[in-house]
Formats: structure tokens, C-alpha cells, sequence
């Protein structure tokens, strides 16, 4: 079972109203009601921030023309040039 966690949020009292009413006409507690009608959105969210990260990262596909096959002790060379590990000489 999942625990919940407990927090406070002000609201103004028109929207208070407006979610304590859809509470009581639901039979529902405002905090799920909140859960539900936030989840969605914040999921959206997170879906097109990683679209706009992977795109960009896609988009950098193809930059090396030859394959790396040792980037782990040339890394700086192979991001930032020829010459970078001696301080660009």
C-alpha cells in the first residue's frame, strides 16, 4: 500500500468552493480529486520535456563521421577539438 503524504496548498476561496463542491457531489476527497485532474497534466508535461531533450540529442546524431573507439580517455578531443587536452595548442 502506498503512503500518502501530506502537505498544505492555499487556494482562493472561489476555487475552494468550486473543489469542495465537486468533492461533495462526487462522494470523492478533494485531494484525489486533485490527484486525478493534476496527474494527467504533469505527465503531459514530463512526456514533452523528454520529447524536447531526445530530439535534441537526435538531432546531434551523425556528427562524427568516424567511430569513437576510445572516447572515454579522448573525450575532451572528441567534443571539443584537436589540441583541447593541451590547453588548445
Amino acid at each position: 500500500m502506498q503512503m500518502n503524504i501530506r502537505t498544505t496548498m492555499a487556494f482562493s476561496p472561489a476555487f475552494h468552493l468550486k473543489l469542495k463542491t465537486v468533492s461533495e457531489q462526487t462522494g470523492k476527497p478533494m485531494a484525489q480529486l486533485v490527484e486525478e485532474k493534476l496527474a494527467p497534466l504533469l505527465e503531459e508535461q514530463e512526456q514533452t520535456r523528454l520529447k524536447r531533450m531526445y530530439d535534441g540529442l537526435f538531432a546531434l546524431e551523425g556528427m562524427c563521421r568516424e567511430p569513437i573507439t576510445d572516447a572515454s580517455t579522448t573525450i575532451d578531443e572528441v567534443l571539443y577539438g584537436a589540441g583541447s587536452l593541451k590547453g588548445g595548442e
